[in-house]
């Protein structure tokens, strides 16, 4: 999937006879790092999803370590935040 801001990748398992998702989908907003994983699972009415937090962390750590300006700019729009302005 792509679209001017949000792009998602990864893969998984459809099962078409028993009607059944289990999915790892990687979020990605603007192409900026962290990509967010949202694992979708269960039966195509009613699929349950849920954001796979560990995994989050981590690319978050990699994103900042990788990109050290948009570490900058997160703890610049941090400070903002936390001061009120």
């Amino acid at each position: 999937m792509k679209s001017e801001l949000i792009s998602a990748a990864g893969g998984g398992k459809i099962d078409l006879v028993f009607e059944q998702l289990d999915l790892g989908i990687d979020f990605t907003i603007a192409g900026q790092p962290p990509a967010i994983p949202v694992n979708i699972n269960g039966p195509f009415r009613s699929p349950s999803s849920s954001v796979d937090t560990r995994t989050l962390m981590r690319n978050t750590g990699e994103g900042v370590l990788t990109l050290p300006e948009v570490a900058r700019t997160l703890l610049k729009e941090a400070d903002r935040l936390l001061q009120g302005r």
